[in-house]
């Protein structure tokens, strides 16, 4: 982004904003059909989410195309950005860690319950206003038996209204203390620490001059778009017409090749050549992408030698994810400890009201604090 973007105009227009909208729509309904219905693929289980980037990709071009015919129709740069965000703020909310996994909750002790599970023991700890309890409001859901008269609609409504207000309150006010706590550690990373954030390299290429098609233009990227459509389209036609070889990209589990003592104590271990994941690897730094593969095999390499000491037979295991909340937490405590300078700023301008260190933030620090120990 130039200096002058905001001389250019609004980053969010109406224009783009009804834009976003809509598409939110098409990339949610994508993402329900990829990850929950079809179970595959998962693009919200990668930092750069890939259904974003090629809806992006599409806009690009259909903008160039307006650039030619009726320039005025073109967005710019920052109402491309600002699409950009909109989405992957959406996918991040109707992805697989989140909303496919939060509606379900809602209902399945209740919908699911029999007799012989006798889920109905702890039905009433589960507060009404957090759940769905209606087996006829779930009907919908469960299925697909949607009734369209109004007054059955209403009656669902009244059903499901409560709940959904409710968490969609709670969820917003987890994207609202996200964006406080961005707010006070922008300047940390961007500006002192100088953070490449390499992921967002390929959005910014792909937007960078308003969608003139330069990123499309250059050989490198026609070569690695022309070898993935070919593997992808190659592999689609071998699963239709299996007389066709194919090149197996995707994954596969190894884990079966260690079927011997302590060896087999690996479990399942996949092992894929996907394209896009190849590209991501160019992007992020040499030492955090050794870290991804080393520190994988070191798990694995943790359970053969739990195996072969004794320490994890049976129900007796090393708790990997134990292990894996107690690195987060690690990386959590050095962190804080390395900005601890710039924390003690950062409270001393939220309470002495210093306008120096936060007058380019969004919001003060003090109002960024505030909003994060309220939410």
């Amino acid at each position: 982004m130039n200096k002058n973007t905001k001389s250019q105009g609004s980053f969010i227009t109406f224009r783009s904003l009804i834009l976003a909208l809509f598409l939110i729509g098409i990339n949610s309904y994508w993402l329900i059909q990829a990850e929950l219905v079809r179970y595959s693929g998962h693009p919200t289980c990668i930092s750069l989410f890939f259904n974003v980037v090629c809806i992006i990709s599409v806009l690009v071009l259909v903008n160039a195309i307006f650039k030619q015919v009726y320039s005025k129709l073109a967005l710019r740069q920052e109402e491309l950005l600002a699409i950009y965000c909109m989405l992957c703020v959406s996918s991040f909310i109707a992805g697989h860690d989140l909303m496919q996994v939060l509606i379900p909750q809602l209902s399945h002790a209740f919908w699911f319950a029999t007799p012989e599970n006798e889920w109905e023991v702890f039905h009433k700890y589960m507060p009404s206003w957090l759940t769905v309890s209606d087996k006829t409001a779930l009907e919908g859901l469960y299925e697909s038996k949607s009734k369209i008269y109004i007054p059955t609609y209403i009656e669902y409504m009244k059903k499901w209204a409560p709940v959904i207000l409710t968490w969609s309150a709670f969820l917003t006010v987890i994207v609202f203390v996200m964006y406080c706590i961005n707010v006070i550690l922008r300047k940390q990373w961007m500006d002192n620490e100088k953070l490449s954030y390499p992921v967002a390299r390929l959005p910014m290429e792909l937007i960078s001059d308003g969608g003139n098609l330069s990123f499309f233009r250059k050989k490198t990227v026609l070569i690695g778009l022309g070898i993935a459509v070919f593997l992808n389209l190659l592999n689609g036609f071998a699963f239709l017409y299996p007389s066709i070889p194919s090149i197996p990209i995707k994954q596969r589990n190894i884990g079966y090749l260690f079927a011997s003592e302590p060896w087999n104590a690996v479990g399942w271990f996949p092992i894929s050549f996907y394209p896009f994941v190849i590209g991501l690897g160019f992007l992020i730094p040499v030492d955090l992408s050794f870290s991804c593969w080393f520190f994988y095999l070191f798990y694995k390499g943790t359970l053969v030698l739990g195996r072969a000491t004794g320490l994890a037979r049976g129900a007796i295991q090393l708790h990997p994810n134990e292990q894996m909340l107690g690195a987060y937490l690690g990386v959590l405590v050095i962190a804080a400890w390395r900005y601890k300078h710039y924390l003690t700023d950062v409270l001393i301008t939220a309470f002495r009201q210093n306008k120096k260190m936060d007058e380019n933030e969004p919001m003060s620090y003090r109002s960024a604090l505030i909003g994060t120990v309220v939410g």
